[in-house]
C-alpha cells in the first residue's frame, strides 16, 4: 500500500487529501484484506481490464464510497454504514474508487474530478 496525495476539484474550490492507494488487479476483492484503517482514506484503482469489480466491504464501515472513471471525472457515490457484522458488497464500473471515512462528508453534488498531487 503506497501513501499520497489526491486533490479533489470541486465546481467552486479544491481539497487535498492523503490516501493509501490500492492497485486491485482481481473483479472480485475483499477489502478487509487490504489493511483498510478505519480513520484514514483510500483509493482504490482498477487494473484489470473486466467491465464490472465487485467488492465486498463486510467490516468496512463507516465510509463513504466515491466512484470515478477512467478520466478520474466523478460519476457517482455511495456509503457503508451498516453494523461491521452484516455483509456488505457492491458491483461497479467505476475504475477509480474512493473509500473516505464518514465523517469527512465530501459534497457529492459539486464534485467534479480529481488529480494526483
Amino acid at each position: 500500500m503506497n501513501t499520497s496525495e489526491i486533490i479533489l476539484k470541486f465546481e467552486n474550490n479544491i481539497q487535498t487529501l492523503s490516501i493509501n492507494l490500492i492497485a486491485i488487479d482481481f473483479t472480485t476483492t475483499i477489502v478487509r484484506n487490504h489493511g483498510i484503517i478505519n480513520n484514514q482514506s483510500h483509493l482504490f484503482s482498477i487494473k484489470h481490464e473486466q467491465l464490472n469489480t465487485v467488492l465486498d466491504l463486510t467490516e468496512i464501515t463507516p465510509f463513504q464510497l466515491i466512484y470515478f472513471n477512467e478520466n478520474k471525472e466523478f460519476i457517482g457515490g455511495s456509503f457503508s454504514l451498516g453494523s461491521p457484522e452484516h455483509l456488505f458488497s457492491i458491483q461497479t464500473t467505476a475504475k477509480h474508487i474512493l473509500l473516505i471515512p464518514y465523517k469527512e462528508k465530501i459534497e457529492l453534488d459539486k464534485l467534479l474530478n480529481f488529480s494526483f498531487n
